[in-house]
């Protein structure tokens, strides 16, 4: 069978959750208004897409070894330092650009509203390289406020 991304997305997402493959296909079944005998992603796909997810933040296997990036800490001689406009924007220039020149793929970028993200100098950075894949308060895909544990599948699917 052939599985959607949204198909996909609500099933990591839901067996992040409950991490049960039995709760997970009967979410699924409920979520999608499926019957008892429709077909549902079986335990070694949900399993699959779920590893898919942990490696590499996708849940296609893909030849890159680009998934998530992340977490970077902003530091100065080993001590963590507050993440100012000027630090924010010196990483995107320096560590995130390369890693972009590396992909042939599109893209999508997502992050909260924090004031050193959402400076004029980071979005126009941000819309240089990301142009109309930008999900921030500010972006091209507004980010709702007081939301920093929404995924972008959550955000796209609509799952709560």
């Amino acid at each position: 069978m052939d599985w959607s991304g949204e198909h996909r997305g609500f099933v990591v997402e839901t067996f992040f959750k409950n991490e049960s493959v039995i709760a997970t296909q009967r979410a699924f079944r409920r979520h999608f208004r499926l019957g008892r005998r429709a077909p549902v992603p079986d335990r070694k796909t949900i399993l699959l897409w779920v590893s898919n997810m942990r490696a590499t933040g996708l849940t296609l296997k893909r030849k890159t070894e680009f998934g998530v990036w992340g977490p970077y800490f902003f530091e100065k001689e080993g001590v963590t330092v507050t993440v100012t406009s000027d630090r924010y924007c010196d990483m995107l220039q320096n560590f995130l650009r390369p890693k972009m020149d590396e992909l042939e793929e599109d893209v999508w970028f997502q992050q909260d509203g924090a004031t050193a993200h959402t400076s004029r100098r980071s979005l126009s950075i941000f819309r240089e390289m990301f142009p109309g894949h930008l999900i921030s308060l500010r972006g091209d895909i507004g980010w709702p406020a007081r939301s920093p544990d929404l995924t972008p599948v959550i955000f796209f699917s609509g799952v709560t």
